[in-house]
């Protein structure tokens, strides 16, 4: 009798240990996996911070009514975040959100620029919109390959025994990367209301 139940006990042990390792293995392939992709996202947006500052510069010279709005982008350009620090949680949080909001306020600018009939006055501008809005569609595959990593890892931790075995580990929830990426809107209405000339643009980026 004691030797089935020292048996038992011994066969128990040995599969939590060996389940908790299985599961503690997959864990740290799905951090791991997500990570991976941060590096991906950083790519794209340090081709993002080479792109936007003379984008920026450009639409200066004619966006006169939308200083806040050229102001908010310069002040993100000047202090850029620090390098994605992938184990840091919280320093990688800081760095997908500076990315949202610059990503914002580039998709309002370069929305609002061609309906400025000073916009034809800056050929450059359009060449490089084109290769902007080509980096962000980039942003986008990389911050949607992202969020599912990170969305599997959320799900897998929560499931039992991964919940515990993840503590054990180190493995947390890592913060997801919302979606203001800029798209092209050249050609397509942008305000809430039609203006008869380009002297009536007075609306500010928080209405578009």
């Amino acid at each position: 009798m004691f030797d089935n139940t020292h048996m038992v006990i011994s066969a128990s042990a040995v599969i939590f240990i060996g389940g908790s390792y299985l599961w503690a293995r997959h864990l740290l392939k799905m951090k791991e996996r997500a990570y991976s992709l941060v590096a991906r996202i950083d790519v794209a947006l340090q081709k993002r911070h080479r792109l936007a500052p003379e984008i920026v510069q450009i639409v200066d010279k004619f966006m006169f009514d939308q200083r806040e709005l050229v102001a908010d982008a310069i002040s993100l350009l000047l202090e850029p975040p620090v390098a994605p620090a992938i184990h840091e949680i919280t320093i990688l949080r800081r760095y997908l959100t500076h990315a949202e909001k610059l990503g914002e306020l580039m998709h309002f600018m370069c929305a609002l620029a061609p309906k400025y009939e000073a916009y034809q006055d800056f050929p450059r501008l359009d060449e490089m919109l084109d290769t902007f809005y080509a980096n962000e569609a980039e942003v986008v595959a990389a911050r949607k390959s992202y969020n599912i990593a990170v969305s599997n890892l959320r799900v897998s931790i929560a499931l039992f025994p991964a919940s515990f075995i993840a503590k054990m580990v180190n493995v947390r929830e890592l913060p997801e990367f919302g979606s203001f990426e800029a798209h092209d809107m050249r050609g397509k209405p942008v305000l809430v209301q039609d203006f008869d000339h380009e002297n009536d643009i007075d609306i500010t980026h928080h209405f578009l």
